[in-house]
């Protein structure tokens, strides 16, 4: 490095470019799954492994139990998350409860609700994108992990309630996108 000028100037710089390369270092990528085995065996959650780029998960709930699909699709670099609710419902609710997945949607923060036809639950699925990135962080898995459960929880009762035929998509959607100001 050549000095010119003030020599604290070159201080500044040379701790910059030295900060620059530990911050590189410190961030520590894995192979997705593996992360995502690391943070459910953390959790004390049942894991089953679905062959090398594959596992599902048993996750507790407040409403229910939520069973967790994660899958590294290695030709896309991108981790696909799918959050099944544990919520049946008959077949003749089946256009309520699409409907209900289509109004909840444009709330959902992460990922998106569909319904599975053949087993009348919703899905909260969502794809992580990580092509060129050499991996993912486990802040990363960490957090889509929670925020997807999270909305999952969050929409539940209204989920529950439409698949009992207790309330209509649109009511029941309204109720729960309602915004409250203050406390009681």
């Amino acid at each position: 490095m050549v000095v010119i000028g003030n020599p604290v100037n070159a201080v500044i710089s040379e701790f910059v470019v030295m900060a620059r390369s530990q911050i590189q270092r410190e961030i520590l990528l894995g192979h997705p799954i593996e992360l995502v085995t690391r943070f459910v065996a953390n959790q004390d959650w049942l894991l089953q492994q679905r062959g090398e780029n594959a596992v599902l998960v048993e996750v507790p709930g407040k409403w229910c139990d939520y069973q967790l699909a994660v899958t590294w699709q290695h030709n896309e670099e991108a981790m696909q998350v799918t959050c099944r609710i544990d919520v049946q419902c008959d077949e003749s609710r089946f256009g309520e409860i699409a409907l209900l997945a289509a109004l909840l949607n444009q709330q959902i923060f992460m990922g998106h609700l569909a319904l599975d036809v053949e087993t009348g639950e919703l899905e909260l699925r969502h794809t992580l994108p990580l092509r060129g990135a050499g991996g993912a962080t486990p802040e990363q898995i960490e957090d889509v992990v929670d925020i997807m459960l999270g909305e999952c929880e969050y929409c539940f009762p209204t989920i529950y309630q439409v698949a009992q035929g207790q309330l209509a998509a649109t009511d029941a959607a309204a109720a729960v996108l309602f915004n409250t100001v203050g406390e009681a």
